[in-house]
């Protein structure tokens, strides 16, 4: 599911926590001086129903300015940061050689075998009862 769908359900369910939500980053952002008028956007605060809400609107009504940027610039680190994920070495060389190994084992247990009997012949094992030999034909 994408990030944006995400969002869109999001909305749907809580339209006013994902509001407030989006406030409390706005703020944070103000307050850490990377949110604030350029020559793009122009950035304000004022009281809409009783709240303070940073209003963001762009500079020139007929063109839409979409930001990039790091977002722990912005915003400074995360609260919560997740630990960083260490993969001891051969560890992708091993889960490979297991997966691959598993696979080898589960077709040996159905029986469907196949391989390269002689140049030119291919033979398929479908069961005990039934064999496949295919020649290839010289052009």
């Amino acid at each position: 599911m994408s990030g944006l769908r995400i969002s869109g359900n999001a909305f749907l369910a809580q339209q006013s926590e994902l509001m407030d939500a989006v406030q409390r980053m706005r703020k944070k952002a103000q307050d850490k001086g990377a949110l604030h008028t350029t020559e793009q956007q122009k950035v304000e605060s004022s009281v809409i129903e009783n709240k303070s809400v940073v209003v963001i609107e762009p500079a020139n009504p007929e063109v839409v300015y979409v930001p990039s940027y790091e977002t722990a610039a912005v915003y400074g680190p995360a609260e919560y940061p997740y630990p960083p994920i260490y993969y001891p070495p051969g560890y992708y060389a091993a889960g490979a050689a297991i997966a691959f190994g598993a696979g080898i084992l589960m077709g040996a247990w159905w029986g469907g075998d196949w391989g390269w009997v002689a140049a030119g012949t291919v033979e398929m094992s479908i069961s005990t009862t039934a064999t496949t030999s295919i020649e290839s034909r010289a052009a």
